[in-house]
């Protein structure tokens, strides 16, 4: 269990940053760290954790670097506990080989709480 003194869910390792509802954030991770993985991939490339709440009943939550100007072909995972592997709900490695920079992951009838994004390379 991480020390939450240190720096909240996400220790010192990560600064989770908090997305809004419909918010798109653009960014660069060649300077993020490089120490985690999910399920289905993503140790080859530095990764970025984003910080979701839901705090009301949703249907369905979707996550997606489908976006036109999005160059990074990823992979995605969703953990409950920032720093705990054995919390992953979801992970999705999209391929290589088609030359499109797109990924979704969609949880049905999310519980409430909070979600630890992690968007890491797809290599």
């Amino acid at each position: 269990m991480p020390d939450l003194s240190l720096g909240g869910a996400c220790g010192r390792a990560y600064q989770a940053a908090e997305l809004a509802p419909n918010q798109i954030s653009r960014g660069d991770s060649r300077r993020a760290e490089f120490t985690a993985e999910g399920s289905c991939g993503g140790r080859g490339a530095p990764e970025v954790v984003f910080l979701y709440r839901v705090d009301r009943v949703v249907e369905r939550l979707i996550i997606t670097t489908n976006h036109e100007d999005n160059e990074l072909e990823s992979t995605l995972y969703v953990r409950r506990g920032c720093l705990d592997p054995a919390s992953e709900i979801a992970c999705n490695r999209e391929p290589l080989q088609d030359d499109l920079a797109a990924n979704q992951i969609e949880l049905e009838e999310p519980a409430l709480g909070d979600y630890y994004i992690f968007l890491d390379g797809a290599a």
